[in-house]
């Protein structure tokens, strides 16, 4: 590095900064000198001046254009191919230089560069080149650290970058490959006349990994992620992680060196382990152990749920057991006392204690169940169990230490210690169950005749006894209102105040078909005297004296009758109409039984005039 980790200029970086390249290219230049191939850098740097000494390659607008890639065979690095050229350029004419792809201007211009250089590194280092390969590239690398990208569907580089390789390049990367190389920002013209920018990697470079510490210690970091034991191998390993300027640059397994590391690594393998996967004669001994550590274990646990005697080892105590027991061996092999692995053994006085007073089975009326023990033992009532024998149940179970059971019944969530409820859960099944079978059977209640003055019926029924309480259990019956059969049905029910609503419901109802009926009998009453009267308005017309009735009423007559009787449907046109019928009934009677009046009044005139001539006549 040019600098120190303090931002202090070391010797490489004032050698760097006495060049009159760019910094990245200077520092080329120095890593070359140090290696032995100093002549062949300045070409190189000189070409990197330039951006290359060749013309571009053939494209699809442009097929015709000489491709200078035929001249070299190299396909690791660009610069070396760009040297190549350089190279051969030294044997050709101009024409042929030309007709091969390399630009004259470019070449020229770098070859001025170039005499410079030498002139300046002549102050600091000696001339000449060995023209080892791979010296010459890791020259390259260590100016290009910067720009390090690795090959995924695109180059990707620090912070995520991507970039495509350039069409002119001779590398081609594969997956996961890392290269170096110079970012360049391409604009084109996309469709429709759209600026576009493609970010490319031009003179790229494929490098290896494990050039980078050593041309670049400050940008290095190695980190154990894991360290694990492995039994094929009977040895511990680290899982290195390899770092690069805070970029991965690899994963991989390593032996572990660090002693106490291994030891921890290869206890915490044993600590998650009930047996040994593999088997060996100085492996059996430590086999024995395990598998009697982890019964041990469970007999503990198992012992825990019914009362907490025994120490259970946790994870990380039974690793720190097992690290101390270990005295440092890191494999298997070494393990020298493997009974020191062994954990202490429960006590079996305690065991038998817990055993009488914690017992693995009880006897509930006269089944004998398993005891599960959890937070609070329980016991599973066997499915075939019937409600008699339920309701036979102690109002509590308990341990012969006094702890109280939980008992469950299939088909049940929750188990119950206070027998008295589940007892009560289960006479309400069994007074449901009773009064399903009940209601098969139940008495049909009277149906109401609506046009008559009859009620709605209610009635009460015992249908069961509970099982558990003795209590009697009724059932209340009223009718219900059945659209689909368009009438009442009977209805009963366990609930009085849901059978009770019903019930009124039902009461209202029939008040109001009571009601609609009166209502309906009236209209057809109604309907009846309307075509009777109509009727008689209609007799009227052929009466003696109609003709001599005034012209007004007749027309008015005549008018009503061509009208049809209103529909029952209609109750308030229908009375208009018969008070109509009647006033005109009314009116026409009282008109004829006029015109009579005054027939009998002219009648009796004559009548006299007669009587009194006749008697004129006789004196």
């Amino acid at each position: 590095g040019c600098l120190t980790e303090v931002g202090e200029v070391t010797e490489i970086g004032r050698q760097v900064n006495r060049l009159p390249v760019s910094v990245h290219y200077a520092r080329m230049i120095v890593e070359a000198a140090h290696r032995g191939v100093l002549d062949d850098m300045l070409s190189i740097a000189a070409i990197l001046e330039v951006d290359g000494i060749t013309v571009p390659t053939p494209s699809r607008n442009k097929p015709d254009r000489p491709d200078w890639r035929r001249l070299v065979d190299e396909v690791d690095s660009d610069l070396l191919a760009q040297l190549q050229v350089w190279q051969q350029a030294e044997q050709m004419s101009k024409e042929e230089a030309k007709e091969a792809g390399i630009s004259l201007k470019d070449l020229g211009r770098a070859r001025q560069i170039r005499k410079n250089l030498v002139k300046s590194v002549r102050k600091e280092f000696s001339l000449g080149s060995s023209g080892d390969r791979t010296e010459i590239l890791k020259a390259v690398t260590s100016g290009l650290v910067d720009s390090l990208y690795q090959k995924h569907l695109e180059l990707k580089g620090e912070g995520g970058e991507e970039r495509q390789l350039s069409s002119s390049s001779k590398v081609i990367p594969q997956y996961e490959e890392w290269v170096v190389g110079q970012p360049f920002d391409l604009q084109i013209k996309g469709k429709g006349g759209r600026k576009q920018v493609l970010n490319l990697l031009e003179m790229v470079t494929r490098i290896k990994t494990e050039w980078l510490p050593e041309l670049a210690p400050h940008l290095y970091e190695e980190e154990v992620e894991l360290t694990w034991y492995f039994p094929k191998t009977d040895a511990v390993y680290d899982k290195k992680r390899l770092f690069f300027n805070g970029r991965v640059l690899e994963e991989r397994w390593e032996l572990c060196d660090r002693r106490e590391e291994a030891t921890k690594a290869l206890a915490s393998w044993l600590a998650q382990r009930r047996y040994l996967p593999v088997t060996g004669t100085e492996a059996s001994q430590v086999d024995t152990v395990l598998k009697a550590n982890a019964t041990r274990q469970d007999e503990a646990e198992k012992w825990n749920r019914r009362e907490n005697a025994f120490h259970v080892y946790p994870p990380k105590e039974l690793e720190e057991h097992y690290q101390d027991a270990l005295r440092g061996a890191v494999s298997l092999a070494e393990i020298a006392e493997p009974e020191a692995l062994r954990l202490p053994e429960l006590d079996s006085e305690v065991e038998a204690l817990l055993e009488e007073e914690y017992p693995g089975t009880l006897t509930v009326i006269g089944y004998q169940l398993e005891v599960e023990y959890s937070s609070t033992p329980t016991v599973r009532l066997p499915e075939h169990i019937s409600f008699e024998e339920i309701f036979q149940l102690p109002d509590e179970v308990c341990l012969p230490g006094g702890r109280h059971v939980c008992v469950e019944l299939p088909g049940l969530r929750e188990a119950y210690s206070d027998l008295s409820k589940l007892k009560s859960l289960y006479e309400q099944y069994q007074v449901q169950r009773d009064f399903e079978a009940w209601h098969e059977e139940a008495p049909d209640l009277s149906i109401p005749d609506v046009s008559e003055e009859s009620q709605i019926p209610w009635q009460e029924a015992v249908f069961t006894y509970g099982g558990y309480t003795g209590e009697a259990y009724r059932a209340y019956g009223t009718l219900v209102h059945d659209p689909a059969q368009e009438g009442f049905v009977s209805c009963w029910s366990q609930d009085f105040e849901k059978a009770k609503r019903i019930y009124e419901t039902a009461v209202d109802l029939l008040e109001e078909l009571k009601i609609e009926l009166r209502e309906r009998r009236e209209l057809e009453e109604l309907e009846k005297n309307a075509y009777a009267r109509a009727e008689e308005l209609s007799d009227l017309t052929d009466h003696d004296q109609w003709s001599e009735l005034g012209e007004d009423l007749r027309h008015r007559v005549f008018q009503k009758l061509e009208v049809d009787v209103p529909e029952r449907e209609f109750p308030q046109v229908l009375r208009s109409y018969l008070e109509d019928v009647n006033d005109l009934i009314r009116e026409v009677e009282e008109s004829i039984d006029a015109l009579e009046q005054d027939t009998e009044e002219e009648q009796e005139v004559i009548a006299t005039t007669f009587e009194d001539f006749k008697k004129a006549f006789e004196q």
